[in-house]
């Protein structure tokens, strides 16, 4: 869009508003707006915006219903299963109400014979020392693996330290060469040669007096006195400690020997009390299967027939005539 000239701008005027180059350039300056284009383009952006802005609030929704439905059939689910699981402990709690008519068994299950309980047992048995041979010799292969790695780590750790010493001390042999080859290379002047100055010694004279050499041997004779008897105090000190952590070892090893022994008595009583229950269990039910095939075998001893059977052979009582069938309760 092009600006509208101005009076002011003219350069051109000769007495008149416009002159006639302005004129023709006023005639051709068309103005063009981009109003109608800006609300457009404005308009499409608010429509494309909302389009969006509904496309995530349906997704969102979509997804939120997604999870609501995931959790209602989880709750449905979950109160099916308590429901199923309150059915089940409320038959299982509820006393049956049918009874036996009668103490005779028309469908008795075969009686298990004694071998097969017996080799029941000895494979239950067999079943549980293989266990126990599997589980020691496991923890055994474990402690084995375990020290072999305590083994490793302690040689790894013996070889560092003993490469870091030797790393030490070589380090420590190159810094001495180090030092004394600056102090060969920078060797003091030499002191000038010595002149006497005087006719006697000077200096010492009375260093080495007898009183001065007695004082000193006593000084020394002290001096290893002391050292003598600092070594015997160290030496029975030594002695003491090691006497007393040896009492120590000893006791703790007496203490755990004993540990040990009690341990092994308490398991033995509990092995010994398990056997004796398992014994007395196992007495009684041969009692009772005993007992239990004694009737059987009394029961078929027998003519074959029940207690009803036989009153049917009787049809009226001997004495006053009547019935038996109004006797017989049940």
């Amino acid at each position: 869009m092009f600006d509208k000239p101005n009076e002011k701008d003219c350069s051109h005027s000769s007495g008149q508003e416009l002159c006639y180059l302005c004129h023709q350039r006023q005639r051709k300056n068309i103005p063009i707006s981009f109003t109608e284009e800006k609300k457009k383009a404005e308009l499409e952006q608010d429509r494309l915006l909302q389009q969006y802005q509904q496309k995530k609030d349906q997704e969102f929704n979509k997804q939120e219903n997604r999870y609501l439905n995931w959790e209602r059939r989880l709750a449905k689910e979950a109160a099916q299963f308590n429901l199923n699981a309150a059915e089940k402990l409320k038959k299982d709690t509820i006393p049956s109400t049918e009874f036996h008519r009668s103490y005779i068994f028309y469908d008795r299950p075969e009686v298990v014979p004694l071998l097969m309980s017996q080799a029941q047992y000895s494979r239950c048995l067999g079943e549980q020392v293989r266990l126990k041979v599997e589980r020691l010799k496991k923890m055994k292969e474990d402690k084995e693996k375990l020290e072999q790695y305590e083994q490793q780590y302690l040689a790894s750790e013996i070889a560092n330290s003993e490469r870091m010493q030797l790393e030490t001390k070589a380090l420590t042999t190159q810094q001495y060469e180090s030092a004394l080859y600056t102090q060969v290379k920078n060797k003091p002047l030499r002191l000038p040669k010595a002149e006497p100055d005087s006719d006697g010694p000077i200096f010492g004279k009375l260093d080495m007096t007898a009183e001065r050499v007695a004082e000193m041997r006593r000084r020394a004779k002290e001096v290893l006195n002391h050292q003598l008897q600092t070594i015997k105090n160290k030496k029975e000190q030594s002695q003491k400690e090691k006497e007393r952590a040896k009492r120590h070892e000893i006791e703790v090893l007496n203490r755990t020997r004993k540990d040990l022994r009690e341990d092994s008595y308490k398991k033995f009583l509990v092995t010994n009390k398990l056997r004796k229950e398992l014994e007395d269990c196992w007495a009684t039910q041969n009692a009772e299967k005993i007992r239990e095939d004694a009737l059987e075998k009394k029961h078929q001893m027998t003519a074959g027939l029940l207690l009803i059977d036989q009153c049917n052979q009787y049809a009226r009582c001997a004495q006053c005539k009547r019935g038996d069938m109004f006797y017989l309760w049940f």
